[in-house]
């Protein structure tokens, strides 16, 4: 009997020791998938840094050499330039452009389907419902995708 139960004791011990050389190899295996995913988001911030970087670097130095990754003589006058005009590039009037274009299609697109949906919910025509379809699919595409 007390072989039996040494027996048994020892499973127990060898199982459990088992089980801990296992949950270190999950721990290991968990803090480098860590590091590795940390990398990997460092290296995808990197662009966002060095675009936000060089908007506050003098023009003349952005593309100087050796490539200084961290300096502190940083400036506004390239956001200046764009918002005053100076660089021949004026801000508002962009924006501005881009206003007109963005609202006109908008209110463009909100008339003629909101008579399109008066047309389709009010009227009975033949082919309603191809119509219908393509109208659909031509508003699900969107206007720039290509065929």
């Amino acid at each position: 009997m007390v072989n039996s139960e040494l027996n048994l004791i020892m499973v127990n011990s060898s199982a459990s020791l088992h089980k801990k050389k296992r949950n270190v190899k999950a721990l290991i295996l968990y803090i480098l998938i860590i590091i590795v995913l940390t990398i990997f988001a460092l290296l995808s911030f990197f662009p966002f840094y060095w675009m936000i970087y060089n908007a506050f670097k003098d023009p003349s130095l952005i593309f100087e050499h050796p490539v200084k990754l961290f300096s502190f003589d940083l400036s506004i006058e390239s956001f200046k330039g764009i918002f005053t005009g100076e660089n021949g590039a004026n801000l508002w009037r962009s924006f501005g452009n881009s206003l007109i274009i963005s609202l006109s299609a908008t209110l463009g697109t909100l008339f003629t389907s909101s008579l399109a949906a008066y047309a389709f919910a009010k009227l009975h025509f033949f082919g309603k419902k191809v119509l219908f379809g393509m109208f659909v699919v031509y508003y699900r595409r969107g206007k720039w995708d290509p065929l």
